[in-house]
Parts: C-alpha cells; structure tokens; sequence
C-alpha cells in the first residue's frame, strides 16, 4: 500500500503526483481502495473560510447566492443586505471568478444575479484573509462558475405555483388556483446547456480546418416572475432602460444569462471568455438599497401607495460582465493568471422614462364627511386627513446610478514545498 499526505488541490488548479509502484500479481477478486479524508482542523490555514460545491448548491434549500451565504456560521442578512461578522455590507468583497462585481462608488455588491445551477463553488471566507483581496474589511465572496466539459449535457426545469382561475374553494385542487391565498403567481424557469463547441468540434473539421487545442462551452438562463404575497400588483410596469414592458409581465421580474467559452490550447494553456448579464424589474423600494444614500429600512413593498401603484416609480437594476482570463502553468508548482473585466451597473428609478421635473407631489386626499380635530389648549382646527394612501402623485424619488468598471489583474503562485508557497499579485487598479 502506498500513501502520500499533504496533496492539497485548489479550485481550478492542476498537481502532478508522482507515485512509485511495485509489479506484484493481483488476486482476482481483490479490491484496492483508495481513501482520503479531510482533516477536522488544517494547522496551515490562516483564514476562516467555508467552501460549498456545486452539489451542496443543488441539495440546498435555498435557491439564490444571497440566501445561501446568509446561511453561513458568521452571516446575516437583513434588510437584504448580507453582514459578515458584524461588518457594514460595503465593507465586503464580492468576486466572480476572482474578479470584484462590487459596484465601485456604492461598495456593495449582488447586483449581478446568478441562477446557482451556474455555479461551481461559493467560498465564503469570514476572517483572516489573505492581503490578496483588497478592499474589504469583514469578509470576502469567491463565486466560481461551471464550464464545459468533453461530454453534452442539459438541463431544463419550470416550476409555478398556479394552474388556472378556478375555483379556490375546491379541497386540495384550490390551493393551486390563481386566486387561492398560497399561489403568489409565480413562474421559475431555468436552463442549462454545456459540453464541446460545435462550431470547432464538427463544422470547421469538415471542412477542412482545425484549431489547435479543444474548446467548450456552457450557457445557462433564469426567469423569476412573480406578483409576491400581496398579490397587489401594478396593471403594467414599464422599464425605461429594458425594452419597455417586454420583460416586465409581474411585479417582480428577475432575468439572468452566463456563457463561457473555455479554449484548452495545450494541457498547459487555457483562455476563458465568458458573459454573465441580470435585469431585475420590479417596484421594491428595496432596491435603493444599493448605494450609499440612506434609505430607511422597509419591507420593500410601497404600502402608502397601494392604491395608486400604477403612478409609484418602477425600479430597473441592470448588471453585466464580460471577462477574459489567461492560465499558464509553467510547472507542475508554477503558474500565472492573467484576468481582464468588464462590469457595468445601472439602477434607474422614473415612472414610464419621466424626468424628475414632470414627477407630481402626492397627495392623500380628503373624502367625504370631513372630520375635524381641535384641542381645547389651542385656537387652531385641523383636518383629519384622508385613509393614509396617497390617490395621486408619484414617488418622491428619481434615481439614476450608473457604473462602468475595467479591471486587469495578475498573479503568480509557485509551491516550492508541501508547506511553503511564494505568491505575487498585482491589481493595477480600476477605472470607471
């Protein structure tokens, strides 16, 4: 029997184990079993840290980034910001695959939406961080996504919780009626494709023409649409920055895309270009939350103006990012990554593309009987106000927060040893 210790292999990374073995004659029937176990503490570990694969994504409950690291020992979320440790929300890093998508004026971060069957693995780190992940203080978020592999492969799922207008008081059938109290009218539809590039695995080979290396590919697409809990909706929002009405059916409408392109020139050369682009559409106050400005802390619903939703403010929030990232193994313990990026952010906040000059006051207006109130202590009467919703008017808020970032990032990591590494990163910075 043969064992070595002491291998570690990180996400992405390639080691070459050299093991030496004997010539010996194998009784049929006899079984080699190969086991490895994690140890309970790694003395060498600096950080804390927590690592989620892709399978521990699909068995989980929860079914977006934000609520699965809120899940985490040392995370919170609330008013849908996440806290590591105590730390304000802009005092994280959020990163996909290794790149920040954190907007740079604002600080924050999960703008970029991902649907989690695009996702590889989460590393949550929570303390003790090496001086690789600038600019954070309480915690970083790695998000690593999927890539194509030698093999096609596919996904496709629709989930909702409605079946038609029936009745809602039939016994069982009811609860999946449109107007039932348990359905928020809510359709899920998510999509998965990935293996070898068709354009340079089948087309150009016959017709004469072959690239070197190999290339894949995977793609993924989200829809969540929904009209929530309280199932008082808008009769049609309008988004002035994302084709109209076209991708605005509900009151919360979010969309998310991902291809990557993955080129494996040699075993030791690889070229990723990938896209990943979200649109949220919706009319939670919530959104606000993004930026700086305070915003006072709500349940994101604009209650004062149930009955007048169709002149309150639709909320657009776009992201996207397009990445390229150079590999190089030099060694089997020497190897350098080369990543350049792309990420755009906007939040617009208007009612159908108004400007913030043609937005009207609203008003709560006073019905019939009018009710008075004075004090004894004082000459004054007042009028007691209408039902405390607001019959005209819109938000009092216009908002427009714009973002474009480019970021070009090396680093070199040569393992001299089992115990020792010799890393060098160099992040010129940002430009917006």
């Amino acid at each position: 029997m043969v064992q070595r210790t002491g291998v570690k292999v990180l996400a992405g990374e390639t080691i070459e184990v050299t093991v030496a073995l004997t010539p010996t004659v194998l009784a049929l029937g006899q079984e080699i079993t190969v086991i490895g176990e994690k140890p309970l503490f790694n003395i060498e570990e600096t950080s804390t840290r927590r690592t989620l694969t892709s399978a521990e994504i699909e068995k989980a409950t929860h079914k977006n980034i934000k609520d699965i690291v809120a899940s985490q020992v040392g995370v919170v979320k609330s008013d849908d910001e996440i806290h590591i440790r105590g730390g304000r929300t802009y005092e994280n890093a959020f990163l996909l695959d290794g790149i920040s998508v954190q907007d740079p004026l604002s600080g924050t971060g999960f703008g970029l939406r991902m649907s989690t069957d695009a996702i590889q693995e989460i590393e949550i780190i929570t303390g003790g961080f090496n001086a690789e992940y600038g600019q954070a203080m309480s915690g970083i978020v790695d998000v690593k996504t999927k890539e194509g592999g030698k093999d096609y492969h596919g996904s496709f799922s629709f989930k909702r919780d409605h079946f038609g207008a029936f009745n809602k008081n039939i016994p069982l059938i009811g609860a999946l009626s449109e107007t039932s109290p348990f359905s928020f009218n809510t359709d899920i539809l998510e999509f998965s494709l990935f293996g070898p590039e068709p354009l340079t695995h089948f087309i150009l080979p016959a017709l004469g023409l072959k690239l070197p290396g190999d290339f894949f590919f995977f793609g993924n697409g989200y829809m969540f649409i929904s009209d929530d809990f309280t199932k008082i909706r808008a009769k049609q929002l309008y988004s002035s920055t994302f084709h109209g009405t076209t991708f605005a059916p509900r009151q919360m409408n979010n969309w998310s895309s991902m291809f990557k392109l993955t080129w494996r020139l040699t075993p030791s050369h690889k070229l990723i270009a990938s896209y990943n682009g979200s649109a949220s559409i919706n009319q939670n106050t919530q959104s606000l939350q993004t930026n700086l400005e305070y915003v006072p802390p709500g349940p994101g619903y604009p209650y004062e103006y149930e009955k007048n939703l169709d002149n309150f403010s639709t909320f657009t929030h776009l992201n996207d990012q397009f990445s390229l990232n150079w590999t190089h193994t030099i060694s089997p313990k020497t190897f350098y990554e080369i990543k350049f990026s792309r990420y755009f952010a906007n939040l617009r906040s208007d009612l159908e593309g108004k400007n913030w000059s043609e937005m009207r006051e609203p008003k709560d207006i006073v019905t019939q009987p009018v009710e008075y109130f004075f004090s004894p202590d004082s000459s004054t009467i007042y009028v007691i106000p209408g039902d405390g919703f607001w019959d005209y008017g819109n938000s009092y808020t216009w908002h427009d927060h714009y973002v474009e970032d480019y970021t070009l990032k090396f680093d070199i990591s040569s393992h001299r040893s089992e115990r020792h590494k010799i890393s060098i990163f160099i992040n010129p910075g940002s430009g917006n």
